[in-house]
């Protein structure tokens, strides 16, 4: 019985401790990323405000090809938004929507991670001279979950690379197709 007395004290402990160092910590988590395209702002925005248009630049789209998404009608523009499900640990499930947009210049994305709680995609489209300067921000308020806090920063690297990514793609899908309209689609069942 005394063995068991002292691994409950000790787990009682180590959970106290886990607790109050996760109080230094952040509880929101900002990154965001920018890149540079050579495209008018309303040509990057129809890729962003369609949701449709999303596997052809998205990281998260490719990580898992049986992924299953449902897209609720309307698939832009303010209120759009679409459900995945996969096996993958990884993808998981969740929404997206789009809960603001200022055409060509601003498009706000809630997404729910289901038991991972909601964070908030942020595009800000600023044209320059010969092209677009897109910056894409994450954020996420992990609240007093302690475990969230301490990997807070986990997560923040791990987002911050998965919109380098993004962006990389979007540019590129961007600069050598006619990605203009939403006719330019790629269709994911």
């Amino acid at each position: 019985m005394k063995i068991i007395k002292k691994i409950s004290a000790f787990l009682l402990v180590l959970i106290a401790v886990i607790f109050v160092v996760s109080l230094f910590f952040d509880r929101k988590i900002e990154t965001n990323k920018s890149i540079f395209i050579n495209a008018p702002a309303a040509t990057v925005f129809t890729q962003l405000n369609e949701l449709k248009n999303w596997p052809n630049w998205m990281p998260w789209h490719r990580k898992d090809p049986n992924t299953k998404y449902t897209y609720e009608i309307p698939s832009s523009g303010l209120n759009a938004s679409y459900r995945w499900e996969s096996e993958n640990k990884e993808v998981g499930k969740g929404t997206v929507k789009i809960s603001e947009v200022v055409a060509d210049k601003h498009l706000v994305t809630e997404v729910n991670f289901m038991e991972n709680g909601v964070s908030y995609g942020i595009f800000d489209l600023v044209p320059e001279p010969s092209g677009t300067k897109v910056t894409w921000t994450f954020k996420s308020d992990m609240g007093y979950n302690p475990l969230g806090r301490l990997f807070g920063s986990y997560i923040k690297s791990m987002i911050a690379q998965d919109y380098e990514a993004g962006l990389k793609n979007l540019k590129s899908f961007v600069e050598t197709s006619s990605a203009t309209t939403p006719a330019d689609t790629v269709s994911i069942q």
